[in-house]
Parts: structure tokens; C-alpha cells; sequence
């Protein structure tokens, strides 16, 4: 029985050094890796890995046709579901260093399938054809680099201090937004119309704030948008998705005003969101089309894409 447990006893100090020594061998092949890095290839990376910028994909990609919650809105309930699948084809951040700062400029080109959910009466909410159309986006935001030690790890050199709203959409489109306004539910408001150019700060400084938005609350989002049609547009919001897509919402702003110069229309749509309670990184996504898009098998897409990024605490 003594020889047994000994033999025990040796089996288990032999799987311990050797799991040790596994974990040895990581630790020093990511340490070796990561002494590698350039400056650029580290701020590359803490991008890479950012939960606030990574929060905008599960949002922007719907994955499918989604149902929406319509506002007081006269939309012909023609396209009963619509959403887009957007797969990254290419990304590219191009940085350019400023002595102790930094800003990078990430791009992103999307493949897109619109999916349209309708019914050939208006009347029926029943799906009687599902109609995809493809097409394709590219979506550019800005993040600022702050550099913050000398060490031999560049990755620990460097933190993103600032990133700017993502914004894009299709190559030629009639539709453009061009105001985003938010009134927390603190009664703090922002006012956005160069999304590229409007920076928020993880911390208090000459930035404005990242939105931090308490667990079940409502944000009022007002949007303006230019188009060259007589025809309303399609303005949809979507919001709530964690990092696996879950508990994605969406939404169809309504139409409060719409003025005309004789080339172009001006209309304001207005729609709320409420946080889900979960506290984490989030991003709304904010997209304007003709509304020919989704009321017509045969009209191609077009499309321009604001998003905000939030965090619920």
C-alpha cells in the first residue's frame, strides 16, 4: 500500500512539473513575441483586442432579417423583417506616430447581403417571399494611441485613449446622414456631425466622455438626413448586442419634420433605445437607405452608417 501511494505520490509531482513547464514555455514564447512587437504593431494589436471597438460588429451585422419595433411611423408594413449579414473582406490601420501620441485610422470593407422578409399585401404579416440583395461598405473610424512608458514591451508602451464614431456606408448613395444628436438619460446631450473627427475619451480630459448609460436606460437619438428622393427614407437603429450577437435589437425611427431647397430633402427622424442590463461595451448602429430599397425587389442598395459606441454600467 506505501509502494502504491508513493508511486501515486511520484505520478502527480511529474504531472505538476510538467505543467509548470508548459506554462513556463508560454509565458516566455508570448513574452519573446511580444519584445518583437514594433510601435505600430503593438497599437495594432491593443486595437485588435479593444472591447469597445470590437463591440461594433455584432451590432452592424444583423446576421439576418430582424424584426423591428416601429415608431409612430406611416411605413407601408410591406417588408416585414429586414436586416444585412456583413462579413469583413479586408482591414487595414494605417498609424502615424506623433512623439508621444499616436492615431490610427482603421478602415474596414464589408461584403453585405440584405435580407427583406415581405408580404405582397400590406395587410398580412405573414413572410411570402424572402428577397436578399448583395452589396458591399466600407466603415473608417480614428483612434488615438497615448504613449505611456519606455519599456521593452511596446505593447505595454502604448494605450488607445480616444476613438472617434464609425461612419460609411455603400460608395455612391443619395442617402446620407449628416447630424447625430443623443440626450442621455442624465439630460446630457451630444451633437455629432463630423462622426470621424468627434473623439470620446475613456477618461476625464480634453476630449468628450464615452457614454456611460445605467442598465435600463433611455436614450433619445435624433438623426438628419440628406436625400435626393421625394420618397421617405428607411432609417433603422440597432443596438444591445453582446460579443456573441446575442439580444441584438432593432428599431425604425419616425419622421418629425422634412423641408425641401429645390435639389435635396432635409428630413429629422427621431427613435429611443434602452439599454439592456448587462454592463459592457456596446455600440448603436445608426443606418439611412431609400426606402425603394426595402419596398422593391429590384432596387439596388444603398446605404450610410453612423454608430456610437456606449458603455452601461
Amino acid at each position: 500500500m506505501e509502494k502504491l501511494n508513493m508511486k501515486k505520490l511520484s505520478s502527480l509531482l511529474f504531472a505538476l512539473i510538467s505543467i509548470i513547464w508548459l506554462i513556463g514555455c508560454t509565458d516566455e514564447a508570448v513574452v519573446e513575441s511580444q519584445e518583437n512587437l514594433t510601435s505600430k504593431q503593438a497599437m495594432a494589436k491593443l486595437a485588435d483586442n479593444d472591447e469597445s471597438l470590437n463591440s461594433f460588429e455584432p451590432n452592424y451585422n444583423e446576421d439576418e432579417a430582424m424584426s423591428y419595433v416601429l415608431g409612430k411611423s406611416n411605413i407601408e408594413i410591406f417588408p416585414i423583417k429586414v436586416g444585412s449579414k456583413m462579413t469583413v473582406v479586408s482591414k487595414n490601420l494605417d498609424i502615424q506616430i506623433y512623439g508621444d501620441s499616436a492615431v490610427g485610422t482603421l478602415t474596414k470593407t464589408y461584403s453585405g447581403t440584405l435580407f427583406i422578409a415581405a408580404s405582397f399585401d400590406p395587410l398580412k404579416l405573414e413572410v411570402d417571399s424572402v428577397f436578399k440583395k448583395v452589396y458591399s461598405t466600407t466603415i473608417t473610424r480614428r483612434i488615438i494611441f497615448t504613449k505611456i512608458g519606455n519599456t521593452k514591451l511596446e505593447i505595454d508602451n502604448w494605450k488607445i485613449a480616444a476613438i472617434s464614431l464609425p461612419v460609411g456606408g455603400t460608395l455612391n448613395s443619395n442617402v446620407n446622414i449628416t447630424k447625430l444628436s443623443l440626450t442621455l438619460g442624465n439630460g446630457d446631450t451630444l451633437e455629432i456631425t463630423n462622426p470621424t473627427e468627434y473623439f470620446l475619451y475613456r477618461n476625464p480630459g480634453k476630449f468628450k466622455m464615452l457614454p456611460n448609460i445605467n442598465k435600463g436606460e433611455a436614450t433619445s437619438v435624433r438623426v438628419e438626413i440628406k436625400s435626393a428622393y421625394a420618397d421617405t427614407d428607411f432609417v433603422s437603429m440597432t443596438f444591445g448586442a453582446d460579443k456573441k450577437g446575442l439580444y441584438r435589437t432593432k428599431r425604425i425611427f419616425t419622421l418629425v419634420s422634412q423641408t425641401f431647397d429645390g435639389q435635396f430633402y432635409t428630413r429629422v427622424y427621431e427613435q429611443s433605445f434602452v439599454t439592456h442590463n448587462w454592463v459592457g461595451h456596446f455600440h448603436t448602429i445608426i443606418t439611412a437607405m431609400p426606402k425603394q430599397v426595402v419596398v422593391d425587389n429590384s432596387t439596388a442598395v444603398e446605404c450610410s452608417t453612423w454608430g456610437m459606441p456606449y458603455f452601461v454600467r
